[in-house]
């Protein structure tokens, strides 16, 4: 239990104990007021315990609506963080895909300008040509042909200069090309990636779903798909609050990494729901690798904070027939996890299962 639940908790056991007090001897009095004759001796008396009475009541309601008031206020307090953490990622994100595609629109225009001008060097190269062999034909002694050989010469270093200018802008741009490839294979990652837990996130598993899907139909291997969910997470939330739940993500999401092999997907596709694809293997493989990660859950305690909880979930497991889209593989997975959840939570199921 959380210190403001404890705190709330107070709040009311105070409330109505003040409440208790003050009404047991008002209607003492009063009983005692209706059966004696001197009305008037205790008339006052009565009056007296009436307005503690009223006045409790009023304590009474001021402490609700503070309290209502403050469950409001942590309320926006423990969702505030979130949605300011997941906007300033995707505000970073974005900004740094906006620099990329500027650096990169900045190259091509260097390459055209160099491309452009290597036309235009071309082009005075041709006419060059043209003009110094009309000259070396209309040549008639040998001081022609020794000015005909300084010119070229000249022209020909010329060349070779900015040839040199030409490939160093070439190599630079190149570099530059690279760099940014490294920058966008980078970022085009980040935006596969859940930033709270660091796996894939339904974009990436996506994308990755359909590179096995490919690799299936062309040889003919098999691929099998577990999509579980953490149960009753919800409470963990209100009870604890978001930055709590986040953290205990991160540490279900290590755990699940931990306890797979090395060639299956893990992606979280929800809030609290993920997936794992296991490419090579059949229901079998991947019903007992389900089984697994369910009972090392039953054994695990996540410690937060010096809080000590476990987490339980819900499974559905499915295999890829041949011949079958893609989405067949998650529905039926998706199922199979609907009916662990019909059938009280906290287990494994298949798509065999739905069968029965």
């Amino acid at each position: 239990m959380s210190k403001f639940a404890n705190n709330l908790k107070i709040k009311y056991v105070t409330a109505v104990i003040i409440f208790l007090t003050l009404l047991f001897p008002a209607l003492r009095k009063f009983i005692a007021v209706l059966i004696s004759n001197p009305v008037s001796d205790s008339l006052w008396l009565w009056s007296f315990y009436a307005l503690f009475l009223m006045l409790s009541c009023f304590g009474i309601i001021i402490c609700l609506l503070q309290a209502t008031q403050i469950s409001k206020e942590q309320k926006i307090k423990k969702e505030t963080p979130k949605i300011n953490q997941n906007n300033n990622n995707k505000e970073v994100l974005k900004k740094r895909l906006s620099e990329a595609e500027a650096a990169l629109k900045n190259v091509i225009s260097n390459l055209n300008q160099i491309i452009s001008e290597l036309r235009k060097d071309m082009d005075q190269q041709d006419s060059s040509l043209i003009i110094h062999k009309e000259n070396i034909t209309n040549a008639k002694s040998l001081d022609d042909y020794v000015k005909i050989s300084d010119v070229l010469i000249g022209e020909i270093s010329g060349m070779i200069e900015s040839n040199k200018s030409v490939r160093e802008k070439l190599k630079n741009a190149e570099e530059i090309i690279d760099e940014q490839n490294k920058n966008l294979a980078k970022l085009v990652m980040e935006t596969m990636t859940d930033h709270l837990t660091t796996v894939l996130n339904k974009r990436g598993f996506e994308k990755r779903l359909e590179e096995e899907y490919i690799r299936h139909k062309r040889y003919k291997g098999n691929l099998s798909l577990i999509t579980l969910d953490i149960d009753y997470f919800k409470e963990i939330n209100d009870n604890y609050g978001h930055v709590f739940g986040d953290k205990a993500l991160r540490s279900f999401a290590q755990l699940l990494k931990k306890n797979m092999r090395e060639a299956d997907i893990l992606a979280r596709v929800g809030g609290e729901e993920f997936s794992i694809l296991l490419p090579e293997t059949d229901l079998t493989g991947a019903t007992n690798a389900a089984q697994k990660i369910h009972e090392i859950l039953a054994n695990s305690i996540i410690k937060i904070n010096g809080i000590r909880i476990q987490l339980k979930a819900s499974f559905g497991v499915a295999v890829l027939k041949e011949g079958d889209p893609k989405i067949n593989l998650v529905d039926k997975a998706d199922q199979a996890l609907y009916l662990s959840k019909k059938l009280g939570r906290n287990r494994v199921s298949t798509e065999i299962d739905l069968a029965k």
